[in-house]
């Protein structure tokens, strides 16, 4: 589970710092470039919590699926 969270902080590092939503305003290419990166590594992750939180990774992937936002936060912040 160790390795899922660092993996969860990561990507939201990520995010935080690359600001998909912005970029893919200012430069479509890398923006949408950096989007498909994004969304495979939540797939990665929630493949590795299938064994641990099955209906978390479950509305992961229904939402990557669906190309959807969960209706509320899977995970609180600190």
């Amino acid at each position: 589970m160790n390795v899922v969270w660092e993996k969860i902080a990561s990507l939201d590092q990520k995010i935080q710092k690359d600001q998909p939503f912005t970029l893919v305003k200012t430069d479509r290419e890398k923006g949408v470039k950096l989007m498909i990166e994004l969304v495979t590594s939540l797939n990665e992750i929630a493949v590795m919590l299938l064994p641990f939180l099955p209906e978390t990774a479950e509305k992961i992937l229904v939402c990557i699926r669906e190309n959807k936002m969960p209706e509320k936060p899977l995970f609180l912040r600190k």
